[in-house]
């Protein structure tokens, strides 16, 4: 079986470059969705350009380490285009946490997974400072038994719980299982999808991303690298959610 990892990407590039480095031998590849405009601009209703697209810039002018750039198909998101496509929906939320600014980054992801990804594989869903220990990965692609046509009453999901890393490596608060990767069956995001009826919107699959309290935890397998880096670099973080 093929892992292959989903994830919403911003500014961080030096992030991405550890996350793919640390889980790259476990993964068949990196699915990213990368938007030009920020939440809190979409938010204010501002749709042009608001940030420049990095990781395609870096891509273009290869200077991205060219055996990562070897496994990543990217997807970059216009919110002048996409957040019309949101309200066409009816999907009331457009942006912020659950928004549909946001569903359609997952939803974009979703897309990329299903056009390379069989019914046997897992797809781990991700931000790009939310990163799963390997040997957590190595147990998943071995082991795990997620829902499938050999397996219809298995969980369709499973939580890596995170530690949360805060303000530099030395703080710890706690564990997390929001912001923390979750692994789920294609076989059954394929069904919800693509062949229900009617079948999960992407606001319905954003909610089963939050939904922590019901499907299996894997205890310490993950790690959430929030609030990480120089001053001007939260501050970055801060003003662009």
């Amino acid at each position: 079986r093929r892992i292959f990892e989903l994830i919403t990407f911003g500014f961080e590039l030096e992030m991405l470059k550890l996350h793919m480095r640390i889980i790259q031998p476990e993964v068949a590849g990196f699915l990213v969705a990368e938007a030009t405009s920020t939440y809190q601009a979409v938010n204010q209703g501002q749709l042009t350009r608001s940030k420049p697209a990095v990781l395609s810039e870096v891509l273009g002018n290869g200077t991205f380490p060219s055996d990562l750039a070897a496994l990543l198909t990217v997807r970059v998101l216009h919110a002048e285009f996409e957040v019309p496509r949101c309200k066409a929906t009816r999907e009331a939320r457009v942006a912020g946490p659950h928004g549909c600014w946001e569903a359609r980054h997952r939803q974009v992801l979703l897309e990329l997974l299903f056009a390379v990804a069989g019914d046997d594989d897992l797809a781990l869903l991700a931000d790009v400072d939310e990163i799963a220990s390997p040997h957590a990965v190595r147990l998943l692609r071995r082991c795990a038994v997620l829902q499938s046509a050999a397996a219809p009453e298995a969980p369709h999901k499973l939580t890596l719980q995170a530690f949360s890393v805060m303000y530099g490596v030395h703080c710890w608060p706690g564990r997390a299982t929001w912001f923390a990767p979750h692994a789920f069956s294609v076989s059954w995001l394929r069904q919800r999808m693509l062949h229900d009826s009617p079948p999960m919107s992407a606001i319905g699959f954003l909610d089963t991303r939050a939904d922590v309290h019901h499907g299996p935890l894997v205890l310490s397998a993950a790690w959430h690298f929030t609030s990480v880096g120089a001053p001007w670099q939260l501050q970055r973080k801060l003003r662009t959610w």
